[in-house]
């Protein structure tokens, strides 16, 4: 991990590209337009309500701008900010680009960022807890440099304005948050155009996009969560990328001749968060370290990436992906071991096993999820653990994790680079979704050393000693790191890069 002291450079802008548009002479070439198949529905347009990685990777990254941008590779560089100083541990200043304007034309100076992220510290909001508990302060030191304060030091702090799309004040002033939501306003390389609710959402090239107006003109996104629907879609060349394409029928897709498959390497991982506390009740069990350490051995999860999704996907021990920061090869996963679950079981007082509600999406971003947690119902089955399985609509499902509604065995899936990411949101007893049967201060005091610790090599220490406790604890139930597998029309010359974000403008024709 690079140091973030000190003064950062301008070069080394978002690797992916942003491609300047070609025009073509009259009658030689239709402007370009793409469809692509989507997973789910869209639910969190104004970003200081939240994120879902569903809207964050093919939303957000289109149509709002930050303060950093991400490069294929993980690293954050700049994009809004064309550089930045820590002036201490807690002191952050940013310059801003000048030249930057919103869709409708306001600029986009200090005075945004400022606005942006004051809306998080409004107490009386929905706000998401991961940005507002990471800002002290905001303060204007011109129309185009910025001071953002800190309650602590914070090792994640770029991580965090990544997730800070800039929106525009007078805008957001003149239509209230409910007109926001009707029609969202950025400064990213698309337009807002419309969103049919449960049929597709449209957006299209911002011409005065400050990199160049990119090549792609109009891009409609179909909501097909089925996945046989939307992979015949995609042979059919009914739709020109298609996301999460099933392993097992990549070899099927590319017969085609037509269509091409694009994975992307992502620190996505899938895991079911194991929650005692569920609404739904049934789910006392789970307080049990035994219990929870049974059903780590219970399932066979190398089967599962061999059989369900033929290879495409790698066994991890914790929820750190291995491109994630300070990612630890010597913490191993548990092994699958039947025998071994059965006899946690009884240690824990229920030889004969007993009964849970277990929840899973039917899209989304992970690979056939109900699939795998059929799978899952079945290895945990063969020791004892009855489980009834449900399944939901992607967005109804998202809605009712966050409210604390679902099963107590449920699927989920994060992503991140940032290792307190990943973890912090979850494991500490004050984050904003808290899940973590088990825990005990020790893991609390882990956290806030990791997060307030800037010295690189000290941070690694730490945060190898917070997989390894993670892994002991076994608050959820780890399964492995996902391949993001596009389905792409030979048409398009386009890659995906890690994280799977589906950058529209560095798209263009063949």
């Amino acid at each position: 991990m690079r140091s973030r002291m000190g003064r950062v450079a301008l070069a080394g802008l978002l690797g992916a590209g942003v491609l300047a548009a070609t025009i073509a002479p009259a009658g030689a070439q239709a402007p370009l337009s793409v469809t692509v198949c989507h997973t789910q529905d869209i639910g969190l347009i104004d970003p200081a309500r939240g994120v879902l990685l569903n809207e964050l990777n093919n939303l957000w990254v289109n149509i709002y701008e930050t303060l950093v941008s991400r490069e294929p590779g993980g690293r954050l560089v700049p994009a809004v900010a064309e550089s930045w100083e820590v002036k201490s541990p807690t002191e952050w200043v940013f310059k801003i680009r000048r030249g930057i304007t919103f869709h409708d034309g306001e600029a986009l100076n200090a005075d945004a960022v400022k606005a942006t992220l004051d809306r998080y510290q409004e107490k009386d909001k929905q706000r998401y807890g991961a940005v507002a508990s990471g800002v002290k302060d905001v303060t204007v030191i011109d129309p185009y440099t910025v001071r953002i304060t800190t309650p602590t030091p914070d090792a994640a702090f770029l991580e965090r304005l990544f997730e800070v799309p800039i929106l525009p004040p007078g805008y957001l002033k003149q239509v209230g948050e409910q007109g926001f939501l009707q029609k969202p306003i950025g400064s990213g390389p698309y337009r807002w155009v419309e969103w049919v609710k449960g049929s597709h959402f449209t957006l299209e090239a911002n011409p005065k996009y400050w990199r160049g107006e990119p090549a792609v003109k109009r891009a409609t996104f179909k909501l097909i969560p089925e996945i046989a629907t939307r992979v015949s879609a995609l042979k059919a060349g009914e739709c020109d990328i298609a996301l999460q394409v099933p392993p097992d029928l990549i070899e099927d897709v590319e017969k085609t001749g037509t269509v091409r498959i694009a994975p992307a390497e992502s620190p996505r991982i899938i895991y079911f968060i194991l929650y005692p506390q569920s609404t739904l009740g049934g789910g006392a069990p789970l307080n049990d370290l035994r219990v929870r350490q049974a059903i780590n051995h219970a399932v066979d999860v190398d089967k599962i990436i061999k059989f369900i999704l033929n290879g495409q996907a790698v066994r991890v021990a914790t929820l750190y992906g291995r491109q994630t920061a300070g990612f630890d090869p010597e913490v191993k996963p548990y092994e699958y071991n039947p025998q071994k679950a059965k006899e946690l079981l009884a240690q824990a007082g229920f030889p004969n096993g007993f009964t849970i509600g277990l929840d899973a999406p039917i899209g989304g971003n992970p690979n056939k999820p109900v699939e795998v947690a059929q799978a899952v119902a079945a290895d945990l089955e063969k020791v004892g653990i009855k489980t009834q399985v449900r399944t939901l609509d992607t967005a109804t499902y998202a809605q009712m994790k966050f409210g604390y509604k679902l099963a107590p065995i449920l699927m989920w899936n994060w992503m991140a680079f940032e290792a307190d990411y990943i973890l912090y949101a979850q494991a500490h007893s004050k984050a904003q979704f808290f899940h973590y049967p088990g825990h005990t201060p020790e893991v609390d005091r882990l956290m806030e050393q990791e997060r307030s610790e800037l010295n690189p090599t000290k941070r690694l220490a730490v945060l190898k000693a917070i997989q390894q406790k993670v892994r002991d604890d076994a608050p959820f139930l780890v399964l492995y790191q996902q391949k993001d597998i596009f389905g792409v029309n030979k048409r398009l010359d386009w890659n995906s890069v890690p994280g799977g974000y589906l950058y529209l403008n560095t798209i263009k024709s063949r």
